[in-house]
């Protein structure tokens, strides 16, 4: 994953498996590296089933018996630890966690110079712009297709 925005210029990229992220310069100089502890969030056996069954249901051709065999070959089954970035309109970095348990939009929010500011728990599934004063995003309907967008205020007092 990349995120890319601010003044001056910064690129950000991880691949998701440990909550770190290097920032680079727009020349391609490390500047930093941003890291959180964070405990691993187990996949359960009912997320992997809702899981098949929601593709078994588009795809029903589909043979699981090579899936089904990975899977109880895997020693531990965990989500990765950063499911998104996004650098908003100030240059700030938003992480998005992937964690059942809080809902899907859990995210934490580092100053451009990579210090954490805090954990924000946004109400949608997918998250298109962090602007100054909002957040646009939406939800898709996984039985009809349709797509909704929405946003929500975000109130910036108080920050660092």
């Amino acid at each position: 994953m990349t995120a890319a925005g601010g003044n001056p210029l910064a690129i950000y990229v991880t691949d998701g498996h440990r909550y770190e992220v290097h920032q680079f310069s727009a020349t391609g100089i490390l500047q930093r590296i941003i890291r959180r502890a964070v405990d691993p969030v187990p996949v359960s056996d009912e997320e992997l089933n809702g899981w098949k069954e929601s593709a078994g249901s588009v795809n029903r051709h589909w043979d699981w018996r090579n899936w089904d065999r990975a899977m109880s070959e895997l020693p531990e089954r965990q989500h990765p630890a950063i499911g998104n970035l996004h650098l908003d309109a100030e240059g700030y970095l938003w992480i998005r966690r992937l964690n059942p348990e809080r809902g899907w939009g859990e995210w934490s929010v580092f100053n451009p110079e990579g210090r954490w500011l805090g954990t924000l728990v946004v109400p949608m599934l997918a998250v298109y712009w962090i602007g100054e004063d909002f957040i646009l995003g939406g939800h898709i309907n996984v039985e009809t297709g349709a797509q909704t967008v929405e946003r929500y205020r975000l109130n910036r007092r108080g920050r660092s």
